[in-house]
């Protein structure tokens, strides 16, 4: 623990956790608390709250769990998401224990605002109490006038260490047992009403229903809406009158309620809501969410008053509830333009298809451009392209408009009417704009198809500068999903992309594994450890499939102190596709300890020998449209990377006139990248 090595640390944890001696734990707590090298360093502090998370039961230990649980955003930089994963597995860990005391710090600390109350309720949530005891009550110690408790221990039943005490007679132990078992209700905040909602623990409803005999106006509100998830239809009568109130929080939680419920005069809350500037983003949520005809005309009229975020919520909103004529009058507008095109395209109403089919025939170049868009983007979520789209296609191809050729291309490769190597023939005898359009159109075409069309962009490839890739080669960069265009690239380049960042260092990294030899250890492993997250994860994902027998040990070392959790999914994932004996502890440190589901689950799944999917995550039934915006219009062809919600970042390059419509984007929250932030 006092060793100048990070990897001598981690085995001398690893050794006395595995030993679990009153002695080994105490020395681990002594190295936390003297200034070792362990204890300075964040990710020594990550280990030891996993190492001792099993032993939470101990006094001691719990005292340490709670410690590292509030001190992470007190005493630290809560900014670092290191500390944030220390603060997170301790909560977890206590919740997980089940021991009355560390519930019972757990919920005082759910009550708070802040790093720490966001990490005791992400506990709860992740392992429910079989009691909610230490929820709705707090218990009532006699304080000890022997024991030192200090400010920091106010959350800590009993303080670790102190001066030996002489042993209580068996009055003075009984006496404390009877104040120790008196209760005192736990004073529920909004935090706390929240997290039992989100439970959904019925025997929370009656704590709830007294809740609102409250006078706390947004106490009340919260514990409305914790019932409503429960499905108590009753609380739908309460909160009806709360749409006559003039605070907006208050009318936005009845609108909530009544959403949540599906009750009948859910669209009359949220149009009383659309009159309430303060609460704008919500009710657009719920708009979004009610789905009803209803809301249309009022939505309408506010719809110039919005800003621009709120504004595209409410596109999307209009779309789902079937006003596609409505949505098609902003296909040209500059920040909601890209809205309206994805919600035309995922529109449940009867009309869309026809609207679409007439809007194709336009004779406006770029409002028909826009129906195309939208047409294409249908074609994929419903599987069925129209005879109007095939014409309109054909069309655009002869164009002499880049923008128009960009769309052909897309369609054609994406719908399958026509290959990726056939289309990019057409670049032959183009001018530069005309070549750089077929192929960002026809690559993005391509994320929806097999790796042959992918690796059809591959040559474009073959004498690209690492240091500065055209946008041409950053929209070829798809061909690196497949492993015959990735074999196609020279490895020297693979590896100088990877390292160089960029569009196309996270596809990069993700080849590079499975053709490294020993000589190239040290560089993928500072890739793995030192570059960007999406690079990160590609080379996570590569070391799920090289021979390299060592590839599990990089792994394992990089997840114990990855703080990132898209790369930690990305981690695990490789880890569960190995079958190497030190991808073990890891996992079940995974499954049992990692602040996040996902990552658990995909721990889970691997120890038990099961596939998930794999990370890539491209969808060839989904998609979106996403609007570049800048002053200058030359220089609206930009190049950008993609990142997924699995963290792999796909290399895009967008049309000329702004528009980029990505097929393939999943579920999920995902990001765009400007490749070149220092371009005009």
């Amino acid at each position: 623990m006092y060793a100048p090595t990070f990897d001598e640390r981690m085995r001398a944890v690893e050794r006395l956790s595995s030993a679990g001696t009153p002695e080994a734990i105490e020395a681990l707590l002594e190295a936390m608390e003297t200034g070792s090298p362990l204890g300075r360093d964040p990710a020594g502090r990550l280990a030891v709250v996993r190492a001792l998370a099993r032993q939470a039961g101990r006094p001691e230990v719990r005292t340490f769990l709670i410690r590292e649980m509030l001190d992470a955003g007190a005493r630290r930089d809560v900014t670092s998401g290191i500390f944030s994963l220390v603060r997170e597995t301790a909560a977890l860990a206590l919740a997980q224990n089940g021991d009355p005391a560390a519930l019972s710090a757990l919920a005082s600390a759910a009550a708070l605002r802040g790093p720490a109350g966001d990490a005791a309720r992400s506990a709860w949530l992740s392992s429910p109490p079989r009691t909610l005891e230490p929820m709705l009550f707090e218990d009532a110690f006699e304080p000890d006038p022997a024991d030192d408790h200090s400010a920091d221990d106010e959350l800590v039943a009993k303080p670790v260490g102190g001066s030996a005490k002489p042993s209580p007679t068996k009055a003075e132990s009984e006496a404390k047992g009877a104040s120790a078992k008196k209760r005192s209700p736990r004073a529920l905040s909004g935090p706390m009403l929240t997290l039992l909602g989100d439970i959904a623990d019925l025997r929370a409803i009656g704590p709830l229903r007294a809740e609102l005999e409250r006078s706390d106006r947004p106490s009340r509100a919260a514990a409305a809406l914790a019932l409503a998830k429960m499905g108590d239809g009753t609380i739908a009568v309460t909160v009806r009158s709360w749409l006559k109130e003039n605070d907006p929080r208050f009318v936005a939680a009845a609108a909530e309620v009544l959403v949540v419920l599906g009750d009948s005069q859910a669209p009359l809350a949220v149009k009383r809501l659309f009159e309430l500037e303060a609460v704008r983003p919500q009710a657009m949520r719920l708009a979004y969410e009610i789905a009803s005809p209803e809301i249309v005309d009022p939505l309408v009229k506010l719809l110039p008053s919005l800003e621009p975020a709120d504004g595209v919520r409410a596109i999307m909103a209009l779309g789902r509830a079937g006003a596609a004529k409505r949505v098609a009058e902003h296909l040209l507008h500059p920040a909601l333009g890209p809205a309206a095109i994805t919600a035309l395209g995922s529109s449940a109403s009867s009309d869309t298809d026809a609207l679409i089919e007439a809007g194709m025939a336009e004779k406006q170049a770029d409002k028909r451009r826009a129906f195309v868009r939208a047409a294409i983007l249908r074609s994929l979520l419903t599987r069925r392209q129209s005879a109007g789209l095939s014409r309109a296609l054909s069309t655009l191809a002869d164009s002499k408009d880049a923008s128009d050729v960009e769309t052909a291309a897309l369609g054609r490769v994406a719908l399958g009417v026509m290959s990726a190597e056939r289309v990019l023939e057409a670049v032959r005898g183009k001018d530069d704009a005309l070549a750089l359009a077929v192929v960002a159109g026809a690559a993005r075409g391509a994320l929806v198809r097999d790796d042959d069309a992918r690796a059809a962009f591959a040559p474009l490839l073959l004498d690209v500068d690492p240091e500065k890739p055209t946008e041409k080669q950053v929209a070829a960069g798809v061909a690196l999903l497949s492993e015959e265009g990735a074999a196609a690239v020279p490895f020297k380049t693979l590896l100088r992309l990877a390292e160089q960042g960029g569009a196309l260092s996270s596809l990069a990294a993700r080849a590079l594994p499975s053709r490294a030899d020993e000589s190239l250890r040290d560089r993928l492993i500072a890739l793995l450890e030192g570059g960007d997250p999406p690079t990160r994860v590609g080379i996570a994902e590569g070391l799920s499939r090289c021979d390299n027998p060592a590839a599990a040990s990089w792994l394992a070392r990089a997840y114990l102190r990855e703080e990132d959790v898209l790369v930690r999914r990305a981690l695990v994932t490789s880890l569960s596709a190995r079958t190497e004996i030190q991808r073990k502890r890891v996992l079940e440190t995974a499954r049992d300890l990692d602040p996040d589901a996902d990552v658990r689950a995909i721990a889970a799944r691997g120890l038990s020998r099961q596939r998930g999917p794999r990370p890539v995550g491209l969808d060839p039934s989904l998609g979106a449209a996403f609007g570049v915006v800048a002053a200058d219009a030359s220089v609206r062809a930009r190049a950008f990377r993609l990142v997924l919600p699995s963290g792999l970042a796909i290399p895009i390059v967008s049309a000329r006139d702004g528009g980029l419509l990505v097929p393939g984007v999943p579920f999920g929250k995902a990001t765009l990248e400007l490749a070149a932030p220092e371009a005009p």
